[in-house]
């Protein structure tokens, strides 16, 4: 019933992680398609929820390239931990941690069978702090919460696909964002078996015209599990050699 009323979507997100020294570098791919209208009631005043179906935009697909430069600033304290799971922190440490974002979205719909695109490149700046407080008298369990706020840019530049494949009605506008971001990382570590769950909110914020404000949200969760295998001594041997000459390893 619930996939009648909303419609469908679907959503793919690609992200690597590089660690050279004490940068995190971070790039990604997302796509998404399949929206709906979820405030209904702003615009139907009559419309009523679980039995009304929303307003619903199937053919709008949005496409994101981009990344992040971090810095932790703190020399003890490993981000990685949190991110990857791939260290495990047993002292209790916090870090300040500023980033730069940039992205690429670019947005395609169909209504009433004319095509539209857009394209956005947004770009900015944050403060972060994040704290990994480690607990018990074996220190396997963490609990890392953090938080950042930031100010960027949006340019924005859209147009309509005629039948001949020219453009028509190109618009450009360009906007300054506020971003916010919070997140919770809950785990447990042991030599050999790991296990958690991560919570993150992101908000981005920015004033379309002077009475009309735009916020895009983001909230996901994910929960892991995971065994660590001891790796080959030849393996172990020959990625400490690599890890020397290419730091980004």
């Amino acid at each position: 019933m619930t996939m009648n009323l909303k419609g469908t979507s679907s959503y793919t997100d690609f992200r690597f992680r590089f660690f050279p020294k004490r940068f995190i570098q971070t790039v990604y791919y997302k796509n998404i398609a399949g929206f709906y209208m979820e405030n209904m009631k702003d615009f139907f005043p009559d419309w009523k929820e679980g039995k009304d179906a929303y307003f619903q935009f199937p053919n709008l697909r949005v496409q994101s390239f981009g990344g992040s430069t971090a810095y932790v600033m703190k020399k003890d304290f490993s981000l990685k931990s949190i991110y990857t799971q791939g260290e495990w922190q047993k002292e209790s440490r916090g870090s300040w941690v500023p980033f730069m974002d940039y992205d690429l979205s670019i947005f395609r719909d169909v209504i009433d069978g004319k095509k539209s695109k857009e394209t956005q490149y947004s770009f900015g700046g944050s403060m972060g702090y994040f704290y990994n407080w480690v607990l018990g008298s074996k220190k396997r369990v963490n609990i890392a919460p953090n938080v950042s706020l930031g100010v960027g840019g949006m340019f924005s530049s859209s147009w309509d696909i005629l039948d001949d494949g020219s453009k028509a009605n190109r618009e450009n506008t360009g906007y300054f964002t506020f971003k916010f971001t919070t997140g919770l990382h809950i785990g447990y570590n042991t030599d050999r078996f790991l296990f958690g769950g991560k919570f993150n909110v992101n908000a981005n914020v920015y004033n379309e015209t002077e009475n009309q404000t735009v916020q895009n949200n983001n909230i996901f969760g994910l929960l892991y599990i995971g065994y660590r295998f001891p790796p080959p001594k030849v393996v172990e041997r020959n990625y400490n050699r690599m890890q020397k000459k290419i730091p980004i390893l």
